[in-house]
């Protein structure tokens, strides 16, 4: 008999903006994992903060599902337009994400621009990652 495992989903805070500009611009700056009671008190007090449900997604990306009802009117339009969601810089997946995810150690985000797909009240995007190492040696 086959067991089905369900996804890993983290609870996390991420702030929003290119770690290469001091978080200003585009991508994801930092993303923390918080608790479930962190997740339901989460209220944004800047433009850059939001909160995300963080798996891996089915292309072996880092999936992000972030529920509109606790994101700022200013946040979707800057951030989550139509056209998708800009990365401009690499951010590497803290330790916490990745051994929580069973990812290897110094996986980064890719640069790039990321389709957005409206679900259930929210919005969900996979960001591809690529080992640290491997986007050095292609800069």
């Amino acid at each position: 008999m086959n067991k089905t495992t369900l996804p890993i989903k983290l609870h996390a805070a991420v702030e929003l903006g290119s770690p290469a500009s001091d978080c200003a611009h585009f991508g994801i700056c930092s993303m923390e994992v918080i608790s479930p009671e962190q997740w339901d008190a989460f209220l944004p007090k800047h433009i850059r903060q939001v909160k995300a449900m963080v798996s891996l997604g089915p292309n072996h990306g880092l999936r992000f599902e972030f529920p509109l009802h606790s994101m700022r009117p200013d946040t979707r339009t800057q951030f989550f337009p139509p056209e998708g969601f800009r990365v401009d810089s690499a951010k590497v997946v803290p330790d916490t994400i990745v051994a929580q995810l069973g990812l290897h150690s110094g996986m980064s985000t890719v640069p790039g621009v990321y389709a957005l797909t409206s679900l259930a009240g929210g919005l969900v995007m996979e960001i591809s990652l690529v080992r640290m190492e491997a986007l050095a040696a292609a800069a």
